[in-house]
């Protein structure tokens, strides 16, 4: 402390040597000082002569006096506190310690022994600081080197404060990728506050407060590194793939597009494999994978909060089924496409279309690692083999599985005739089932076979196997051939269908309907007369099979009114019930006159025979 008195006396006592003047004030000198460091405030004379009386005026006002003495100024000052001001023997002013009110411009007036009088003027300035300059920046994430972290997408708040006397100058300053030292924000004052909203990565950088004491030009600067943490806005991704020789199983775990790089860790029943990446790699084989059907990765990362971690996994699954194999229509009808299926898997298997080979063509096989396995084959690889299979393997199901496809040529069926009447419409109608992979059908028309272009002559349908043509309005300029074509990529079948138009007939129907009413009307009339003159046999039992016998006749007679035949013919018995009785009796008749001669000459007894034959007679009642 006493070195620094000394070398602050020396520095005055130059500077009052070098002002020193010939009774005239002096040039005016310039101090700064600290509040409660010591200040001394040359008085120059000349030739360094002891002043017999010294004065000293701040701001045109007396402070103090050689000897001590004060004025009595009402109130007192505290620049002319005793104990801290004292005038010394060559003039100069001590201020013992220096405080905020101080400052000013003060002069020495100095009588010489001789009477003389000489001025000396000095321009005081009390400062301090600037002191306790701090900073901070939040919601940040403080890093072990001290360097902060801000989330991308939060605000983010900075507060610089310090104290300084006279009050200091502060101001936020930025220094990142694409600026240098550029200023945010100034102010005059205790303490600056400045936002950033929705911070991104070009706002990560060094950030520096700078406080400045406008009086001493005294500078502090607090600099803090900001960084800015990011994740992506999509999830971490889990990806299992197995190699082509089914020996083990790799997992891929992958969450790119974060700062800082995030820490990965595949994990089971256990941990199986962690490190900071952005791609974690782990190989498992057959026996490995019995640790669990599900496999998870975890993502760490500084800026997500705890139990936030991304997560992802993946579900191994098996299959006892064998894999589905279809037909898919190809661009065109020379080609084909074969499609092999088999879901439900995890990871993907190995799905293998192949045909096999043949004396006449070579073999082919397409290999992926999927669960819909699609080809697209030509007639060369079709041609000549009666199927294509379709072969499936997994690393979870040690026995392979397979499906697969027969191969045939089109066949349409339908009649080959067809007939119809002019101004009718016809249908032509053709069925194909039995080609694989399924035919592209198709109607034509003529030798040249041209397509049938549906319109308003021509509707083509198809329902289920069938492809229907209906031909509208026919005309006789419709007949002729029709080709129903059936095209795969196996070959080429058509169907040929022989069209035959008939001329109509505008009274045909109505013709055809009288005769059938007239003859519906002759046929009742016949059949009625035919009932009512056969009727008597008809009641009495005979039915119409006795109709034909055209030598019987049958004579009713009355009992009650024909007495003639009393005598003759045998009596009755009495008829229970008291109802009449009717007496049959059946004559032959002769059927021609040979027949007649015949009976001429019958003898007496064949007469007699006759006559027994004629009995027993029948009774009806009614």
């Amino acid at each position: 402390m006493k070195t620094l008195v000394c070398v602050a006396l020396l520095l005055q006592l130059c500077v009052f040597a070098a002002a020193a003047g010939s009774g005239d004030a002096s040039a005016d000198a310039s101090l700064s000082a600290a509040p409660g460091r010591l200040v001394l405030l040359p008085c120059n004379t000349t030739g360094g002569a002891t002043p017999s009386l010294t004065a000293w005026t701040k701001n045109g006002r007396e402070v103090i006096r050689s000897g001590g003495s004060t004025p009595g100024t009402p109130g007192g000052s505290s620049a002319a506190d005793p104990q801290r001001l004292t005038v010394l023997e060559s003039g100069s002013l001590r201020i013992a310690a220096a405080a905020p009110g101080d400052e000013g411009s003060y002069l020495c007036n100095a009588t010489l022994p001789g009477g003389a009088v000489v001025q000396a003027r000095v321009q005081l300035q009390v400062t301090s600081g600037p002191e306790n300059v701090s900073t901070s920046i939040g919601p940040a994430i403080t890093l072990p080197n001290g360097t902060l972290a801000a989330v991308r997408g939060s605000s983010v708040h900075l507060n610089c404060s310090g104290s300084s006397y006279p009050s200091q100058q502060l101001t936020w300053a930025f220094r990142g990728a694409a600026y240098s030292n550029e200023s945010l924000a100034s102010t005059s004052g205790p303490r600056l506050l400045w936002r950033i909203d929705n911070i991104e990565p070009g706002s990560q950088g060094v950030y520096s407060c700078v406080a400045k004491n406008p009086v001493s030009n005294e500078t502090v600067i607090q600099s803090t590194e900001l960084l800015v943490y990011y994740v992506p806005e999509r999830p971490a991704k889990c990806l299992g793939v197995e190699p082509v020789d089914l020996s083990q199983l790799q997992l891929n775990c992958t969450w790119a597009g974060a700062y800082p790089t995030p820490r990965l860790r595949w994990e089971a029943d256990r941990v199986l494999k962690a490190a900071p990446t952005e791609q974690l790699l782990l190989n498992l084989t057959r026996s490995q994978l019995l640790h669990g059907p599900t496999l998870r990765c975890m993502a760490e990362h500084p800026a997500l909060a705890p139990g936030k971690e991304q997560l992802c996994s993946l579900t191994l699954k098996a299959s006892d089924r064998h894999p589905d194999c279809f037909w898919e229509r190809a661009w065109g009808p020379a080609q084909a496409q074969v499609t092999c299926s088999w879901l439900g898997l995890y990871p993907p298997p190995q799905l293998r279309w192949e045909g096999g080979l043949t004396q006449q063509v070579a073999a082919w096989k397409v290999l992926a690692l999927t669960n819909n396995l699609t080809v697209t084959l030509n007639q060369s690889q079709l041609g000549l083999r009666e199927r294509v299979t379709c072969t499936a393997r997994h690393i979870l199901s040690p026995e392979e599985r397979s499906c697969s496809l027969n191969i045939t040529a089109p066949y349409p069926r339908g009649d080959p005739i067809a007939a119809a009447v002019e101004a009718s419409s016809v249908t032509l109608t053709c069925t194909e089932a039995t080609s694989s992979p399924p035919a592209n059908t198709t109607w034509r028309i003529g030798v040249k076979q041209e397509e049938v272009t549906p319109g308003s002559k021509y509707v083509v349908s198809a329902e289920g196997a069938d492809v229907k043509l209906t031909i509208l309005n026919v005309t006789m300029e419709d007949a002729g051939f029709y080709f129903c074509r059936s095209e795969n990529a196996v070959g080429v079948v058509a169907l040929e269908v022989h069209l035959t138009v008939k001329a109509s007939s505008v009274n045909t129907g109505a013709i055809i309907g009288t005769f059938i009413a007239l003859l519906i009307i002759v046929a009742t009339f016949v059949l009625a007369k035919t009932f009512y003159s056969q009727r008597h046999q008809i009641c009495l039992g005979g039915g119409f099979g006795q109709l034909s016998d055209g030598g019987d006749v049958l004579n009713l007679v009355d009992s009650d009114d024909e007495q003639m035949f009393q005598d003759s013919v045998p009596q009755l018995p009495p008829v229970t019930n008291g109802g009449p009785t009717t007496l049959v009796q059946i004559h032959r008749m002769p059927l021609s006159d040979h027949e007649d001669s015949e009976a001429a000459d019958t003898s007496p007894q064949q007469l007699e025979d006759t006559a027994e034959a004629e009995e027993p007679v029948d009774l009806v009642s009614y």
